[in-house]
């Protein structure tokens, strides 16, 4: 079971070009098709850690069932979960920004 524990798709990296911490400073520099192409990325890669967390949740729920040492798989999870809020607080900033430039 341990290969299932990192057989994850999104968690490594983010997705190309996609910085982790959209800083307003950073998005302050960039016009409206910019920003949308990175709220595009963004969502992209909000969508894979969803799928990532839900099939962590699932092996987590499956090693706990067999009885096994799940402790790694949790730690991963949590990993993940971290992540995503990192992202939702990311969508935000890119949205709040987004309302603030004029198309």
């Amino acid at each position: 079971m341990k290969a299932l524990t990192t057989g994850c798709s999104s968690w490594m990296a983010p997705a190309a070009g996609l910085p982790l911490t959209p800083r307003t400073d950073r998005l302050a520099g960039m016009d409206r098709a910019s920003i949308l192409s990175q709220s595009e990325k963004l969502e992209r890669h909000i969508a894979l850690v969803e799928e990532d967390l839900t099939k962590q949740r699932e092996l987590v729920a499956e090693l706990l069932r067999q009885g096994e040492d799940a402790t790694g798989a949790m730690a991963l999870l949590r990993q993940f979960e971290e992540l995503h809020a990192r992202l939702l607080v990311d969508r935000e900033t890119l949205r709040r920004h987004l309302d603030g430039v004029s198309g």
